[in-house]
């Protein structure tokens, strides 16, 4: 009874012919690079099994059914743990007992009970999940054998210079403390170009701005300008190319250019202050005669607050507003600010809003959103995010501010690093 062919082989064991014959066609189908292998009771299975492990073949899974003469299913999946405990076992029955498959899944590590009769392609899918989870885990074997090896290599030449990381220890330190000490000012500086609080508070007395940063230097920031002659407020969120130093870089350029084009040349209008960003940071970074494709993602909202309205435009960055509890999306253009410019003329689109009606605003960079933890290690998403802007909107601004901040501490919890910067602002009028 030997194998056919040295192919991965699915073993397929039951004692009614006309099972072990469909069984083996829709597997053939699917599975064309395996050798399909089929026995019509437990014995002749192990001896199958047998002659594959002396041939050397591999084997990723092993389908039986439960009630046969002699062995049954549970018997034969567990024998079979014991000789290939990597081989994935399914147990495809319409009999079994609860204890014949609490045995299978206690002694044999029963990956799959399928019931009988069952559906092509609900088994086909099992079967294609249990073979990538074999081939998975024999492909983690092989690296983590590998990954022992390096660390052997890595061990004894560590051992040889071991004497030198310890003259270099003292050395390394004293500039790990200079680095964080010239970081950590630089953190102070930053700080302290950041609008003033009590200004903002001035003008947009209900608000919060929830600022995490990644590391001790941030490359999110957020702007707030107030143009008295026109009783206008205008307020920026930005999330510039990359986190840390080079963010903060970025930022410190980001909000000098909008003083400028704001404060000096009086430009209110959210999206020509993005026009004028952007020319002014390609014209900074020196982009159109060099590969430099620094830049930032942003959003604007300018509040007049005679007219009681709200402009808004935004550089691949939305916003988001609340009226009467529907969500609005204050959609952002698909362009970022620097880097590459395909168009002659980079154009940015504004959105108008009544906020003469209760109103919400929020502005954010992304990495709330794409922050991962969670049961399964996922991103929090940007759906999350507005439904939770939904359901906390009508609550006092500091409030919000702290659910914002709770929950996503709660969703990294203690086994996921904040992967980027977090700002979230939001404005209640």
């Amino acid at each position: 009874m030997k194998p056919i062919s040295k192919k991965p082989t699915i073993l397929c064991v039951d004692d009614e012919k006309i099972v072990l014959v469909a069984l083996k066609q829709q597997l053939k189908t699917q599975f064309q690079d395996f050798n399909i292998e089929i026995a019509e009771s437990a014995e002749d299975a192990l001896e199958i099994l047998q002659e594959l492990e002396e041939d050397g073949g591999n084997i990723p899974l092993v389908v039986s059914d439960q009630i046969m003469p002699g062995l049954k299913g549970d018997e034969f999946l567990i024998k079979t743990h014991e000789k290939l405990p990597k081989t994935l076992k399914i147990l495809l029955t319409g009999q079994a007992s609860t204890d014949a498959v609490g045995n299978a899944v206690n002694k044999a590590n029963l990956y799959r009970y399928i019931a009988k009769p069952w559906q092509e392609e609900d088994f086909i899918l099992k079967v294609k999940e249990a073979v990538r989870s074999y081939f998975n885990q024999l492909k983690i074997e092989e690296q983590e054998e590998e990954r022992n090896k390096l660390l052997k290599q890595l061990q004894e030449y560590n051992e040889q210079l071991e004497h030198k990381v310890a003259e270099r220890t003292a050395e390394l330190a004293h500039k790990n403390k200079e680095i964080i000490d010239s970081i950590t000012y630089a953190q102070r500086i930053q700080q302290a170009t950041l609008p003033n609080v009590e200004h903002i508070q001035q003008h947009l007395p209900q608000h919060f701005i929830l600022n995490m940063p990644r590391d001790i230097v941030s490359g999110d920031f957020y702007s707030f300008h107030h143009v008295k002659s026109k009783e206008v407020s205008v307020f920026i969120c930005a999330d510039c190319t990359g986190h840390g130093v080079p963010g903060a870089f970025m930022s410190m350029l980001g909000m000098n250019q909008l003083s400028h084009i704001i404060d000096y040349f009086d430009i209110i209008e959210p999206h020509e202050i993005l026009y004028e960003l952007h020319q002014g940071i390609r014209h900074a970074l020196r982009q159109y005669d060099t590969d430099n494709r620094d830049g930032m993602d942003i959003s604007v909202i300018t509040v007049n607050h005679q007219k009681r309205m709200l402009e808004f435009a935004g550089a691949m960055n939305d916003g988001y507003a609340i009226q009467d509890g529907q969500l609005i999306e204050l959609k952002a253009d698909k362009k970022a600010i620097g880097g590459y410019q395909a168009e002659e003329k980079r154009i940015f689109n504004k959105f108008s809003l009544n906020i003469s009606v209760p109103t919400t605003v929020y502005l954010m960079s992304d990495g709330y959103a794409d922050q991962f933890g969670g049961e399964f290690g996922k991103k929090f998403m940007i759906k999350r995010l507005k439904e939770l802007l939904l359901e906390i909107h009508t609550k006092e601004m500091s409030v919000q501010k702290e659910i914002l901040e709770q929950t996503i501490k709660n969703w990294m919890g203690a086994a996921h690093e904040q992967v980027d910067d977090i700002l979230v602002v939001g404005f209640k009028f």
